[in-house]
């Protein structure tokens, strides 16, 4: 990946592996400009990413780039744990069972999975904190 030291320090300066929910944006831009944007989501309790798209996928191709970018940082562990375990040795969908060095997941469309995970983690103190987050960390991308 072209952009691989950028994204490992996105990931540790956002602390990402210490999120239990994670919102992704993505975008169909090929270098000549997007129109398309859909959600990828990190569900920790999972260890699942799951892609939604309101055109059918149509950002998947996509949405699997990022999703190969940024596994590696994620959940317990994150890229301080070496992660190197398969997914098919998970015997248990609670990443509590299985311990750090498992990878994400991978899953589409999952409506009901976004909604349920969304109403457990997200109140009105999130957006707050959410933009006090992001504007930090675009003062350290352009301070560096």
């Amino acid at each position: 990946c072209k952009y691989a030291k950028f994204v490992e320090d996105f990931a540790n300066s956002s602390n990402l592996s210490s999120k239990t929910l994670v919102l992704f944006p993505v975008n169909d831009n090929d270098e000549s400009g997007g129109s398309h944007w859909s959600t990828l989501v990190y569900d920790m309790m999972k260890n699942l990413f799951m892609h939604y798209d309101s055109m059918q996928e149509l950002n998947s191709f996509h949405a699997m780039k990022l999703y190969d970018a940024v596994k590696e940082y994620m959940g317990p562990g994150g890229s301080e744990s070496g992660v190197s375990k398969p997914v098919e040795d998970t015997k248990s969908e609670s990443v509590a069972a299985t311990g750090p060095a498992v990878l994400p997941k991978w899953r589409s469309n999952q409506k009901g999975d976004m909604i349920s995970a969304i109403q457990k983690q997200v109140d009105d103190s999130v957006e707050v904190n959410m933009r006090s987050e992001v504007l930090d960390n675009i003062q350290q991308l352009a301070e560096s």
